[in-house]
């Protein structure tokens, strides 16, 4: 899938250089209801946008997660040391529903 995506963003870069623009995304992810249960299928979701992101890194401009039990607070310094240190920088993590407003 990242390959086709990177192709074609390529063959549209060429075919018309003047309708090619740059974009950035904020993605707010809601981790209210996680559990251990659906933990598993959260990180399986979060590894398909893995691949396009590997592709095009410059896309995600910050991603907020807000409602994190406090397991996903324990553990997402481990899950950080497994990503770009560039990309892990854009990922803010609020455990308590009144954060992230600001």
């Amino acid at each position: 899938i990242s390959y086709k995506l990177k192709r074609r963003v390529a063959e549209a870069k060429a075919n018309d250089p003047s309708r090619f623009f740059r974009m950035q995304f904020v993605c707010f992810v809601d981790l209210k209801g996680l559990d251990r249960n659906t933990m598993q299928r959260t990180m399986d979701e979060m590894g398909k946008s893995k691949e396009v992101l590997n592709c095009f890194p410059e896309i995600l401009f910050s991603v907020c997660m807000i409602n994190a039990p406090y397991f996903f607070g324990i553990m997402w310094p481990i899950i950080q040391s497994f990503m770009d240190p560039s990309t892990a920088q854009k990922f803010e993590l609020y455990s308590d529903p009144g954060r992230g407003k600001e």
